[in-house]
């Protein structure tokens, strides 16, 4: 795991997260009696991301034992513990307005609007897929934001720093976070959801790979909407994962987008706890409107660098015949790591060969957390191209200037249409004499070129995958 990300668990350890005040009298008001309606303390909590993660941590701690019951909803929540301690609850936990600095809870509670406004979208999208338990994607949209709400309260310097790097130098979001943190706020947020015992759907979107599981890809569509409305409600990828969202849903685009404002100025309307500018307000600011209509925004390209002690630490680990790694999952995403971390590639992914051997699809991926389209690859092999080819054997590719004109030709089309790159890596991983899947990796920006250096250290880490997955089959 990353040093930095580990070092900020044991830093974060079961510390709670500061709640609202309002939510606090809000509770103590409805909590006057034994009798208080579920469904309004349900309403109050789910304003609040921080009594969120607190109720569903006591909650699932009281159900332990044999006959332990996974909680994964406010509402089951509440009704476990009863009024009197949710009643109690809030008031044992620090307070946004009494314990944090000014410059702590402006962002804390500009990432709580964000929270509240991503889930309030994604439970709408959740009903009109007649969703079985849809306060269970609710709470997954909300708590999406976990890592985000963390920095915000222990390190509010570095969360400038990240929204400065996006709005002012145009920097990917991800890749801000990375270079700020050495990690995403992604990956944090992953990282306290096991550690906490949260649902397991806030993993699953949080698992960049599980695109084609419909909750997990309404949460992230949700989730990453609200991420570039903030920034531009008119921009190319707003309109896209707006046309996404539709395809989803399969409606109009036209349909889509009036719900879409329609429920953001919803949203806006019962906002005021979080005393912050909605999003809605640039949907009316007509100087705005023009302004984004006018101006696409051209992300500014991150070249990464490489870190040579990670790539040591993960080819050394490969080696290790003690090694912790217990599947493929966790093999392949500590190679991913590698790869992105240890030799810089801004893209990596492993595409699976499925049990009919006629697919490739992403199972497990690094750098491509806020891009959706990219996730959903899902390569055909009924027709002869280059995948096809390389997975007749433990083989490489580096697609440059200099083999461009023959090879491209033979890339499939799945990633000519969705890469958006004429230069990568490739290779296929046999184990036993028979094909798992393929690493693909590249730089996202043809302005990030590839190199030698880089891909030797590639086929080093996926040749050493393959012969720690055959010692891996044995056991």
């Amino acid at each position: 795991m990353n040093e930095n990300l580990q070092n900020w668990g044991n830093k974060i350890g079961n510390k709670p997260i500061p709640v609202l005040n309002s939510t606090i009298e809000k509770l103590h008001s409805l909590c006057v009696n034994d009798k208080a309606e579920i469904h309004k303390l349900v309403d109050v909590v789910e304003e609040d991301p921080a009594l969120c993660v607190q109720i569903l941590r006591v909650s699932n701690n009281k159900t332990r034992g044999s006959l332990r019951t996974d909680i994964t909803s406010i509402n089951q929540a509440l009704m476990i513990m009863g009024t009197e301690q949710v009643n109690e609850l809030p008031s044992r936990l620090p307070s946004i307005e009494k314990n944090l600095s000014e410059e702590s809870r402006q962002l804390l509670l500009i990432t709580y609007s964000r929270a509240y406004h991503a889930a309030t979208q994604a439970v709408y999208w959740a009903n009109k897929r007649k969703d079985m338990t849809p306060d269970e994607v609710y709470v997954a949209s909300m708590l999406y934001f976990l890592g985000e709400i963390i920095v915000a309260i222990y390190a509010p310097n570095k969360l400038k720093s990240i929204y400065k790097m996006r709005k002012e130098k145009h920097i990917a979001t991800e890749e801000a976070e990375y270079i700020v943190l050495g990690f995403t706020l992604d990956d944090l947020t992953l990282l306290l959801a096991k550690k906490w015992q949260l649902p397991v759907l806030i993993q699953d979107a949080l698992t960049s790979e599980n695109t084609s599981q419909p909750r997990a890809y309404g949460v992230m569509l949700a989730v990453q909407l609200i991420r570039h409305a903030e920034f531009n409600w008119y921009n190319d990828k707003t309109i896209q994962l707006e046309q996404d969202a539709a395809d989803w849903l399969n409606e109009s685009y036209e349909k889509l987008v009036s719900q879409v404002h329609q429920l953001a100025a919803k949203v806006a309307r019962h906002s005021s706890q979080y005393n912050t500018r909605p999003l809605a307000y640039h949907l009316v600011n007509t100087e705005f409107v023009k302004k984004s209509v006018a101006q696409q925004e051209e992300l500014a390209t991150v070249c990464l660098l490489p870190n040579i002690k990670t790539l040591r630490e993960v080819l050394q680990k490969l080696k290790n015949k003690n090694s912790t790694l217990t599947n493929i999952h966790d093999v392949m995403s500590f190679v991913l790591k590698g790869m992105h971390d240890g030799i810089g590639l801004n893209r990596v992914v492993f595409l699976m060969l499925n049990t009919e051997k006629d697919h490739l699809k992403i199972s497990s991926a690094a750098g491509t957390d806020n891009d959706l389209e990219f996730n959903s690859i899902d390569v055909n092999l009924k027709k002869r191209n280059l995948f096809v080819i390389l997975l007749e054997k433990q083989q490489a590719v580096w697609l440059n200037e200099s083999n461009l004109t023959k090879i491209w030709p033979l890339v499939p089309t799945e990633i000519q249409q969705i890469a958006k790159t004429k230069s990568f890596f490739a290779m296929s991983v046999h184990v036993n004499d028979k094909p798992i899947g393929i690493f693909y990796a590249d730089r996202h920006n043809e302005a990030c070129t590839l190199d030698s250096n880089s891909y030797n250290h590639f086929k080093t880490l996926c040749t050493e995958t393959a012969a720690f997955m055959k010692k891996f089959s044995k056991q």
